[in-house]
């Protein structure tokens, strides 16, 4: 239940930071039809709830993975215009520069690449403005595929942002503090190939801030 306007948009604005604007609206309307005569369950080949992948570990979230040395350290680093930055051209006007890595999103690009079965260790940033600017907007950062651990948030506005999640919590998404990071640590498990993780504004996605990554063997 969303509650009033007011304690909706409070409630918005702890998961996404006091930067996101918020929408209102219906997103989607869900008509069911039938009842479903049996479920399913839908688990990747091979997969059991009593197993270990090769690795050793069991499968998350019952191993808490601030314990484990990660295999792989990397940076995921939000890239955004500031006040005095260029704006980027496209046919239908300008907008404001917003990526990851130093880059907008590249479908044929696969810049992260990872491991099955190794700890991974990401520090995702939200620092800084390509102006040099502090950055001003938090954004959420969602993971596609795999789940991750929560490992510490690191910001000097603790007065004014709210976490969405504490240490050793597993999510799939996040919100990153402006300025501020969030370190956290996950394991490919079960799929290999090609997925994305990117900034869970829809807009900010689709204009290019987000990433490829392909998880190998």
């Amino acid at each position: 239940k969303l509650g009033n306007s007011t304690t909706y948009e409070r409630n918005v604005t702890a998961y996404l930071g006091s930067g996101s604007k918020i929408a209102r609206g219906p997103v989607a309307i869900l008509r069911v039809s039938e009842t479903s005569r049996s479920p399913t369950r839908l688990s990747p080949p091979g997969f059991s709830e009593n197993s270990t992948s090769a690795s050793g570990y069991l499968p998350e979230p019952w191993e808490d993975l601030r314990d484990v040395e990660p295999a792989v350290r990397q940076v995921i680093s939000y890239t955004q215009g500031g006040p005095d930055s260029e704006a980027a051209r496209r046919a239908n006007g300008t907008y404001t520069v917003l990526g990851i890595n130093g880059q907008v999103y590249n479908s044929s690009a696969v810049p992260i690449r990872v491991r099955r079965d190794q700890v991974v260790e990401w520090v995702i940033q939200n620092e800084w403005c390509m102006d040099g600017t502090p950055a001003v907007e938090s954004h959420p950062f969602h993971l596609h595929t795999n789940h991750f651990q929560v490992v510490e948030y690191s910001s000097p506005n603790t007065g004014s942002f709210s976490p969405d999640a504490a240490s050793g919590d597993f999510r799939d998404t996040i919100s990153v503090p402006a300025p501020g990071n969030v370190t956290v640590r996950w394991v490919p498990r079960d799929f290999l190939g090609t997925t994305v993780l990117h900034c869970h504004t829809l807009v900010h996605e689709d204009t290019g801030m987000m990433i490829n990554l392909e998880i190998e063997p």
